[in-house]
């Protein structure tokens, strides 16, 4: 058997998950049940920090969309969620 690509298995991963992170039943920072999302405080692009907890948080799509529009009040709701200074964190360890 093939060895499967890196693109699979981060699909994967991802998959796995964001099914854990939606087990939450609630946006973490509203608190709706509905349209659950898996949202990151650094990108996903940031692979180290990817499946990290600190990073990560279970949204509806409302809290996403404004996450997107304003990071200002974005870095608020998660200094809220994780501590004040987890996102000084997360940036240092992205590098």
């Amino acid at each position: 058997m093939k060895n499967p690509s890196k693109t699979y298995l981060r699909n994967k991963c991802d998959k796995k998950v964001g099914i854990k992170c939606r087990s939450l039943g609630k946006c973490e920072i509203c608190g709706s049940k509905i349209t659950l999302q898996w949202i990151h405080f650094l990108t996903r692009a940031v692979i180290k920090l990817r499946y990290d907890p600190r990073n990560y948080a279970c949204a509806c799509a409302a809290c996403h969309f404004k996450a997107h529009a304003d990071p200002y009040w974005f870095k608020e709701q998660w200094q809220k969620l994780r501590g004040k200074k987890m996102p000084l964190i997360l940036s240092r360890e992205s590098n």
